[in-house]
């Protein structure tokens, strides 16, 4: 789908918001860490750790201040007074990370790693070109930059510290290290990627490690990455709770001075495994897609009873007394059956386990919990699954018996009602406030459009226009509605 601009002949294309959200994100993070001119890009700048903000190891020693001016790029004195800067505390220095690293754990089944490791490398250059020519006729330096994108061979899982390896053979103080430890039935690994480098007293920035990044992942590609062993027995209700909520977000590894990554690993249909992970990997800038929350709706399976339910404000604040179960009972009545599906997932061949006051129902028994069969995934949480379930029972008789509240107390009814109306003038002055900043708006476009002389109106301004009157039709009707003649 394209989009004409007014006046032009061409045509420009559309994006989604989905496009411009992973493109703003993109420049941001481009920005940040870098490298935004790309792999080999030229950094016109005196410190390529002035240019980006984050994903940077020191080297050991390093003072944390850039050199002002080097011995290719001559100049003047650091300060006013023509004295050099105070080297900076020791506490400043000791802040300053040469190391990141990652923890993990390995199927016991698993026999090998392949580590990746890459990060940039950048070095003083001069680059014969009209954009970096100084008025002396000569050419400033610039920082150019080096990909090392080095995959390992196949380290063998043993019992004891990893045998140090260097990526790049021209810079062999940058090191990856780290150790292997038997745990039951897993390996747990740690590796960290070391700046050991010694800072150079000018061309600081050679000697940084810059957009630092670790990759793990078996020599066949097997899916041999797993959720730390916990032992559920040994937590309280809360947790067990908790750990049962979140059993599909697992947690393959723990950063040190860094965010990880995994890629979940997927069966042969393409469905994720949660609890398998075919990589881990470091994340300098961590980032998480949050998946949209949308209540159910009356066309989803098993929710059509919620077809009849009133949500409207306004309508539930003009109920007569007696008549709110007709509106309000789908509400209870759909929970309710997602409740019996949740029992069926564990096994219960009769619904209404774990109230005692819905014992009493036709069909509602106590079953004995040892013929419980639940399915695979909610089998080491079957206490905390049955707690939950008791909770929900308990939340649906609370909401039936608010809703027989209102069909038996007048007082309450007329205090729902009053809650409703004034919710839903509340909406309306919203309306009203946005109708009223889109058509100040398209007045201030539209003088302007006058003040230069245009007077055809473009299609930006018919849309916006099209908007406003359907915006006042709207407000109209429920102004009209809200207020009756």
């Amino acid at each position: 789908m394209t989009d004409t601009q007014p006046g032009s002949g061409s045509a420009a294309p559309s994006y989604t918001s989905a496009d411009l959200r992973d493109r703003l994100e993109h420049l941001v993070i481009a920005d940040l860490l870098g490298p935004v001119g790309g792999l080999e890009e030229l950094v016109d700048e005196r410190s390529v750790r002035g240019r980006y903000l984050v994903g940077m190891l020191a080297p050991r020693g390093s003072s944390g201040i850039p050199e002002e001016y080097d011995d290719a790029d001559p100049g003047g004195p650091d300060s006013e007074d023509g004295t050099t800067d105070a080297p900076p505390p020791k506490a400043a220095a000791a802040m300053l990370p040469s190391t990141i690293g990652l923890t993990f754990a390995v199927a016991a089944e698993a026999s090998a790693l392949c580590v990746t490791a890459r990060w940039g490398h950048y070095d003083r250059v001069m680059v014969e070109e009209e954009c970096f020519r100084r008025t002396d006729g000569g050419y400033r330096p610039v920082w150019q930059r080096t990909q090392v994108d080095v995959t390992s061979p196949p380290i063998p899982l043993l019992h004891g510290k990893i045998a140090p390896w260097s990526p790049d053979p021209e810079r062999p103080d940058v090191m990856v290290q780290g150790i292997m430890r038997k745990r039951a039935a897993q390996w747990i690994v740690t590796l960290f990627l070391v700046n050991g480098q010694e800072e150079p007293k000018v061309r600081k920035d050679s000697a940084w490690v810059f957009q630092p990044e670790l990759v793990v992942e078996s020599s066949d590609g097997a899916p041999i990455f797993q959720r730390r062993a916990l032992p559920h027995e040994q937590l309280d209700l809360d947790e067990q709770l908790m750990a049962m909520l979140y059993r599909n977000q697992v947690e393959f590894a723990v950063g040190h001075g860094v965010a990880v990554d995994a890629a979940v690993a997927q069966d042969a249909e393409g469905r994720p495994i949660f609890d398998r992970a075919v990589r881990v990997w470091t994340a300098i800038v961590p980032a998480y897609e949050v998946p949209q929350t949308t209540p159910p709706q009356p066309s989803d399976p098993g929710y059509e009873q919620l077809a009849s339910l009133t949500v409207d404000m306004q309508t539930l604040a003009e109920v007569p007394d007696g008549h709110f179960a007709t509106h309000l009972a789908p509400l209870a009545d759909s929970y309710a059956a997602w409740i019996a599906r949740q029992e069926r997932r564990l096994g219960y061949r009769v619904s209404g386990i774990g109230s005692t006051s819905d014992a009493t129902e036709p069909g509602t028994l106590h079953p004995d919990p040892y013929t419980l069969s639940p399915e695979p995934d909610l089998a080491p949480y079957l206490t905390a699954a049955q707690a939950a379930l008791a909770n929900c029972r308990q939340a649906l008789t609370r909401i039936r018996a608010g809703i027989a509240l209102l069909d038996h107390d007048p007082q309450a009814a007329a205090a729902f009602r009053f809650a409703n109306r004034a919710m839903a003038l509340q909406r309306v002055h919203s309306l009203l406030d946005s109708a009223g900043e889109l058509y100040a708006s398209v007045a201030r476009r539209a003088k302007a459009d006058m003040r230069g002389g245009v007077w055809q109106v473009s299609r930006h301004h018919a849309t916006s226009r099209t908007m406003l009157i359907a915006t006042a039709i709207r407000m109209c009707c429920t102004w009209v509605r809200v207020h009756p003649m």
